[in-house]
């Protein structure tokens, strides 16, 4: 059991640093952009980092679980293997501005991406938790954020 914990929050990570590998891609593509997307990348990376410095604690927490660990190996294996295909072919062509938007759209509505965003709003005392809320307060509803961005720009 312990070693599945570990492998959902190893995978947990890498989407987390893939997609902000994405988003930086996506900000080079397009300059006018370029803030957007390297706010995002920034806070996928931060996500990534929060992950690795609690993943024992995660692993021992029944609430982190319970949010974080809802998804199983194989799916978070999924989600980034298409993340890694699409950086491969960011990394060989432009893409369109509105691909840029609706990719990291879709990405954000993720299984992954969602569990992350799901314990970042959910309500309990854990105090690890909490600390992690805090230093992601600004960043853990992309979703929202892209669609916004979409709907402004």
């Amino acid at each position: 059991m312990v070693n599945d914990v570990y492998g959902v929050i190893l995978k947990l990570t890498k989407i987390e640093e893939n997609t902000g590998k994405l988003y930086g891609l996506f900000s080079k593509m397009h300059p006018s952009d370029f803030a957007f997307w390297t706010q995002l990348a920034n806070e996928e990376k931060n996500h990534a980092h929060l992950l690795k410095i609690n993943r024992d604690y995660i692993a021992s927490s029944p609430i982190l679980y319970k949010y974080l660990l809802a998804t199983s190996v194989e799916t978070l294996q999924n989600i980034n293997e298409k993340i890694e295909e699409i950086i491969a072919s960011c990394e060989m062509r432009k893409l369109a501005r509105m691909d840029c938007l609706m990719i990291g759209l879709q990405i954000e509505q993720s299984a992954g991406e969602l569990n992350y965003q799901q314990t970042m709003a959910s309500e309990n005392d854990d105090i690890v938790l909490q600390v992690m809320k805090l230093l992601s307060t600004e960043d853990h509803n992309h979703a929202k954020q892209i669609t916004q961005y979409m709907q402004a720009n």
